[in-house]
């Protein structure tokens, strides 16, 4: 696999995706002429490339929405620090 660069900077930048794209693209080349290469068509390995963005895509977002679920369950008071669910005693009657 060709190596990738790293970006200018840890810090977000104008141009920070283009330079990204531009970073990886020898080894997006590689790796889709390697699924060529193996006997996959260029429609195979182009909609498993996607798919599997997509799948990468919606994976990190639902982490994200669950470290949201998170922070607002312990901001208010129902999740303990260790991560465990407070247990609340019934209201008295």
């Amino acid at each position: 696999m060709t190596g990738i660069s790293p970006p200018k900077t840890t810090e977000d930048y104008a141009n920070r995706s283009a330079d990204c794209q531009a970073a990886m693209d020898a080894a997006f080349l590689a790796l889709r002429t390697a699924g060529e290469e193996a006997g996959w068509t260029e429609d195979d390995v182009a909609i498993a490339l996607l798919e599997l963005a997509r799948g990468n895509i919606k994976g990190m977002m639902e982490d994200r929405k669950m470290l949201g679920t998170i922070e607002v369950a312990r901001w208010t008071g129902t999740l303990g620090p260790e991560g465990t669910p407070f247990r609340r005693p019934p209201p008295r009657r």
